[in-house]
């Protein structure tokens, strides 16, 4: 620039990208001598065929800056000769032409995007001619009319396709070789479109508010053409995320309306997900895989089962280098915030990475830049559009895309206040907006722009502000209603086409690979996780150390039955809360991968719930058995092997129906917050009524129900049975009481003797309360009028544990169930030929207005194009 800076490229002039050719620019700043302090830029790009139309140069502009920022005359330039260049490019287009032989040859299979067209040679002007030229290069590039003094030595090469980053030859060709897979063209068209919710009143009871209606998208129309890469842009709260979650069948909540149609069809969610797939914002995927397994898995489960594993792998390592994730591919992912997983930005990535690996043929991403740094955002980008030009339809809401990353948008979708402001191309936007008063400004990025100067309408210092960028805002959107574009559009949203043919799709993989697959993981969770294990290995040593150093040497005596039966009841109950505890901390986090991987279409509930089920059988029998033996035998219980074996099967069956009543209650709720808070409500009532604190007798009629469904009734009367069965027990001294049917008596000594009925005096007290253990199981009703024996106490707790396997299951189903209904909300086409009538009618309205008033503006002798 004229202060002798060398400036970064901003704004592109009336929306047209801005590029620069293959080429080593030299700039000087003034005042600097013709040799020693030029600032030297280099940059690269890729060929496109023919130059692109360079608009002449205001004259006046660049003599008037040469002469209001005079430089030091520099010595004169020598231009290489005509033949040095056409060596050159000859030279240039030779090695590209053998990169695109050498790279069909090595396209495993992949067939290459269409090649570049060969450049015919072209005239080369004469030296002044050519110093002309390169002064309209330097000024196309910077923007800006720069003197000739500024340009030392340029030389007009090809102009790329893309800004100047590269991503590199081998990233280059992946990407080719993927997106040159065949596959099926889909124009994706939505008409009508509402969206609203219901917004619940705030307040207390007594004075609560009462609920209202937020409409979020005002039945909009519009096109996302197969073979494009549309962006969605607009403020906070527009309905980008909205719109773009009820088209791809991923809106869960509120009431949705309208059409979506797929090649003119009308389609439901159930249709729209198996043809498409969906990159959510947030990133949900299992912490202890690494980046390549979480990819792999994703192949295996998704891609044809026609492929072999050999391909598959291979599609794996390509898109892992598409992506720039080569580095982390075998860091494990980590909890976001761990300082030992991946980035947010690698992490971003790779859930693109597990969706791109199924080459779809539509592809809605939600911000998929969010998180990244401006080259990997580019690079993304730039994949993207790559599948763009291979057919895909592509569509992905972007928040605040840089100037490169604008220009390489195919069409533009620009939402306020849930209605469109804008809807074409990317590069005639800021032109449409220039049109209507809002030109961009030099050097500024158009997107900036766009928020900042257009849909801003928040940031006012005062009211009268506000209420002029309201007006601002609603005018523009009254515009585009009304133009002729928008009902062009709207009627090509709703035309009738083929529809869509599932008939050629893959099949989904078997039931067993998705079991073998999801057991692989589980198993490798099971042992990456080490807080989890170390956690449930420490349990089980503190809590039976601290049982046994508490209840330590219980004797035979009449104090010790008191002590028996509190140690087996907190046995009973420690087994059945601390499984479930424990179950609820981990399955809560794994269940919210589970259900996102499910709505991908990844596998079905089952083989899921049977691999984690079974992945959790080892450590639920191993640390049970490892608190039971410490505590057994610190605790002195009867030395029988028996009665040990039926002790340690008594806690393993407990722990094991603990853990399921914790997945019950995990898939209870879908929030994991309501789970925590309800957990108690449902534990404490069955510990209450299991036996030890109320007595069966004792439970009120309304309640007795209860104990029935309680696992620590049955584990605590199979784990006292156990005990008391066969044991002798004695009384100390001082331990004697006294029957109702005793009568006090004296001896012939006067000393005091206990008479019992039917007996001989005896000089001791009456009698022993308890002297075997089959009468304190007498007492507490475990083998009264019910006559639970031990074996059918334990079946008892495998059929619980069964049921609530079973109802678990029932459980997660039917959230994945409500889940999916929720979604499928787009399944009727009733009306839908009157939607086309009325579109039709509305745009044979337009065009005659359109017509009429193009006829009005045109100047006498102007041509009026009426096609």
């Amino acid at each position: 620039d004229p202060r002798g800076d060398v400036r970064a490229r901003g704004c592109h002039r009336a929306g047209q990208m801005q590029t620069q050719p293959q080429s080593s620019l030299v700039f000087a700043r003034p005042g600097d001598s013709a040799t020693t302090d030029a600032v030297p830029i280099t940059a690269s790009g890729m060929h496109d065929g023919s130059p692109p139309q360079i608009p002449e140069l205001q004259v006046a502009s660049a003599q008037e800056s040469a002469r209001t920022h005079p430089v030091k005359k520099a010595a004169t330039p020598s231009y290489p000769s005509a033949e040095v260049i056409q060596r050159s490019r000859e030279a240039a287009h030779a090695q590209a032409q053998q990169r695109h032989v050498a790279a069909q040859g090595a396209n495993g299979g992949y067939p290459l995007m269409p090649s570049l067209p060969q450049r015919p040679p072209q005239h080369l002007p004469s030296a002044p001619a050519q110093a002309k030229q390169q002064q309209r290069t330097v000024t196309r590039d910077l923007g800006v009319d720069a003197p000739p003094e500024f340009v030392r030595q340029a030389s007009s090469g090809p102009v790329p396709d893309y800004p100047e980053y590269d991503m590199g030859e081998e990233v280059r060709e992946l990407t080719k070789k993927l997106a040159g897979t065949e596959t099926k063209r889909y124009d994706v068209t939505f008409h009508k479109l509402c969206m609203d919710v219901t917004v619940k009143g705030s307040g207390p009871i007594w004075n609560r508010t009462p609920s209202t209606k937020k409409t979020i998208l005002h039945g909009i129309d519009g096109v996302f053409p197969a073979g494009k890469f549309t962006a969605i842009m607009g403020a906070s709260g527009a309905g980008k995320t909205t719109l773009l979650n009820a088209v791809a069948g991923e809106a869960a909540g509120g009431n949705l309306s309208g059409y979506i149609l797929v090649n003119g069809a009308s389609v439901g969610s159930d249709v729209m997900r198996k043809i498409s797939v969906f990159v959510f914002q947030d990133d949900v995927m299992l912490a202890t895989m690494t980046v390549r397994e979480v990819i792999f898995m994703s192949a295996k489960l998704r891609l044809p089962t026609a492929m072999s594993e050999q391909e598959k792998r291979a599609r794996v390592v390509d898109v892992i280098k598409i992506l720039h994730l080569t580095r982390c591919a075998d860091t494990v992912i980590g909890n976001a915030g761990d300082r030992g997983g991946i980035s947010g930005g690698e992490r971003k990535r790779t859930a693109i990475a597990m969706e791109l690996i199924t080459d779809p043929s539509i592809l809605f991403l939600d911000e998929p830049t969010s998180g990244l740094d401006t080259y990997t955002a580019f690079s993304v980008v730039q994949t993207l559009k790559s599948l763009g030009q291979a057919g895909r339809t592509v569509v992905a809401t972007i928040h605040q895309p840089s100037s490169d990353i604008y220009h390489m948008f195919d069409n533009l979708m620009l939402l306020a206040h849930g209605r469109i402001m804008y809807q074409g191309g990317s590069k005639e936007a800021v032109d449409y907006f220039g049109e209507r008063g809002f030109p961009c400004p030099d050097y500024t990025n158009p997107a900036d722009h766009i928020f900042m100067k257009i849909l801003n309408d928040t940031d006012a210092m005062d009211d009268q502000e506000k209420l002029r960028a309201g007006q601002r805002v609603q005018s523009l959107l009254q515009d585009y209603q009304s133009s002729h574009n928008a009902a062009t559009l709207s009627l090509q949203s709703i035309q009738k086409g083929q529809g869509v043919n599932l008939s050629g799709m893959p099949p989904n993989c078997a039931w067993k690979d998705q079991f073998q697959v999801l057991f692989q993981r589980a198993a490798r969770n099971a042992v990456r996780n080490r807080l989890i294990v170390r956690a449930k290995f420490g349990q089980g040593i503190f809590m039976g150390l601290l049982v046994g150093l508490i209840w330590r040497d219980l004797g035979k005596n009449q104090v010790s039955v008191q002590d028996r039966n509190g140690v087996l009841f907190f046995v009973a109950v420690n087994s059945t809360m601390a499984a479930t505890q424990m179950m609820l901390s981990s399955f809560g986090p794994e269940r919210m991968v589970f259900e996102r991987e499910r709505s991908h279409g990844m596998y079905r509930t089952l083989p899921y719930f049977m691999s984690k089920i079974i992945m959790e059988l080892p450590p639920n029998c191993i640390f049970p058995c490892i608190q039971g033996t410490i505590a057994y035998f610190l605790l002195h219980l009867q030395r029988d092997a028996t009665k040990y074996g039926h002790y340690i099967a008594t806690v393993v069956l407990l722990q094991n129906t603990g853990n399921a009543l914790g997945i019950m209650i995990a898939s209870m709720f879908s929030d994991l917050e309501v789970i925590i808070a309800i957990s108690p409500l449902i534990i404490l009532p069955l510990m209450i009524f299991s036996g030890f604190f109320v007595a069966d007798g004792g439970i009120p009629a309304y309640f007795d129900w209860i104990k029935y469904i309680s696992p620590m009734k049955y584990s605590f009367a199979a784990l006292a049975l156990n005990e008391y069965t066969d044991l002798t027990l004695e009384c100390d001294a001082g331990e004697f009481v006294a029957r109702p049917n005793c009568a006090q008596a004296v001896d012939p000594q006067g000393n005091p003797m206990w008479v019992v009925e039917g007996r001989e005096p005896v000089l001791e007290k009456c009698v022993c309360p308890y002297t075997r253990g089959e009468q304190v199981t007498d007492y507490f009703g475990m083998t009264g009028s019910d006559g639970i024996t031990l074996p059918q106490n334990l079946t008892i707790l495998f059929c619980m544990w069964m049921c609530f396997l079973c109802l678990a299951f029932l459980l997660l189903f039917r959230l994945v169930h409500n889940r999916e209904v929720s979604r499928a909300k787009l399944l009727s086409s009733s009306g839908i030929d009157q939607a086309r009538a009325t579109a039709e009618a509305s745009y044979h309205q337009s065009s005659s207005r359109h017509l009429h008033h193009a006829s009005n503006r045109s100047l006498p002798g102007d041509p009026l194009t009426t096609a």
